[in-house]
């Protein structure tokens, strides 16, 4: 099986080994397939990074709670936590959903790569 990276960078040498060996390869079609999923990739990590940044906010200003000796002032500061909290649980099923996706679309790419032969060697004569 072929590296996708080398079908990325490559993608004419690889559609015309195939062609050289008599096969139809959908190049394109793997290509459209890899930036989805690279695309939805980089969306959770996008995600994952601001569960954290909100992690690390919430223990900050659970800190700041613990200190404040001023009712009014903690009433807000648990505002602040309780609206930071409800906002991890809305990108939890965001995050299940991109992760279902790029589960659906690893078998397809793989599927995909087992179709697509190695060029044949410039040594290799053609026929």
């Amino acid at each position: 099986m072929l590296d996708l990276k080398l079908i990325r960078e490559n993608p004419g040498v690889v559609k015309r080994g195939a062609e050289l060996k008599g096969m139809r390869v959908d190049v394109e079609g793997l290509l459209a397939l890899d930036a989805e999923k690279r695309g939805l990739q980089a969306k959770l990590q996008d995600l994952q990074t601001e569960q954290n940044k909100i992690s690390r906010e919430v223990g900050s200003l659970m800190g700041q709670l613990k200190k404040e000796g001023d009712a009014g002032r903690r009433a807000a500061l648990e505002a602040q936590v309780e609206a930071l909290k409800a906002r991890p649980l809305a990108m939890k099923e965001e995050k299940a959903a991109l992760e279902a996706r790029i589960g659906q679309l690893e078998p397809e790419i793989d599927r995909v790569l087992l179709t697509i032969p190695l060029p044949p060697d410039d040594d290799v004569p053609i026929g």
